[in-house]
C-alpha cells in the first residue's frame, strides 16, 4: 500500500490510499496497517493503470478492526479492470466507512 500525500501550509496530509489491484476474487479485502511507502505523482508512470474506488464500491470488514473490501464484481460490470494495476481509494471515503480517523495509521516509511 502507498499514500498520496498532500502537503498544505508544509504539512503532510493523507489524500489518497493505492493498492495492487487485486481483480481475481471478487470481494478482496485490505488492512489498513503501515507503515506505509509514500507515493509521489512522478510514480504514476505509463505502467501505472489505476482506476478509482468511491466509497460505493467499499464494504466494512466486520470482524476485523481496520480491514475494508472492495465489491470488484461491481467494478467490473461499470469499468473494464482488465489493465487496471491499482485501486485509488479517497483516505476520506475509507474513514468513513471504517467510523474511524485512520490519518495516525497512515505513516510513511
Amino acid at each position: 500500500m502507498w499514500v498520496y500525500y498532500e502537503e498544505i501550509d508544509g504539512l503532510l496530509n493523507p489524500k489518497w490510499v493505492i493498492i495492487n489491484a487485486e481483480k481475481e476474487n471478487n470481494f478482496p479485502f485490505y488492512k489498513v496497517n503501515g507503515p506505509f511507502e509514500r507515493f509521489f505523482e512522478e510514480d504514476m508512470t505509463d505502467e501505472f493503470r489505476g482506476v478509482t474506488v468511491t466509497m460505493a464500491y467499499l464494504i466494512r470488514d466486520p470482524f476485523e478492526d481496520l480491514s475494508f473490501g472492495i465489491t470488484v464484481a461491481s467494478l467490473k460490470e461499470k469499468y473494464n479492470l482488465d489493465d487496471v494495476t491499482h485501486f485509488i481509494l479517497l483516505v476520506d471515503d475509507l474513514q468513513e466507512i471504517l467510523n474511524m480517523d485512520i490519518s495516525e495509521q497512515l505513516l510513511i516509511v
